[in-house]
């Protein structure tokens, strides 16, 4: 039984997920900091799309990318920054800069 069990687990890991929770969703044109989270954590959009951010969390926080392709500086509770505009295709992970566990990802296409 447990090495059914376990085959069974092992094999899962080995095919990618579809369905709900595998794929991306399209980014708002907001997304929402709260929790000390980025909602959505993960979204993609199109290239040459917009998108803000909006803090609302009572503490201050940014959406800063990993290479540099946008920064919205520090957004206190209730503020919204500046469209940001992605034309380059690719993968972009962002932190907040104050609470550097807090992590998202845009993907452009």
């Amino acid at each position: 039984m447990w090495i059914g069990m376990f085959a069974a687990l092992t094999l899962a890991g080995c095919y990618p997920r579809t369905g709900g929770g595998g794929g991306l969703e399209p980014c708002p044109s907001v997304i929402r900091i709260q929790g000390f989270a980025f909602h959505p954590a993960r979204c993609f959009v199109a290239s040459g799309g917009s998108l803000s951010f909006e803090n609302q969390d009572a503490a201050p926080h940014t959406a800063t990318a990993e290479g540099g392709a946008f920064d919205t500086g520090t957004l206190n509770q209730a503020q919204t920054s500046a469209p940001i505009v992605l034309n380059q295709p690719g993968t972009y992970p962002y932190f907040c800069r104050i609470h550097p566990s807090m992590q998202g990802e845009i993907e452009v296409r």
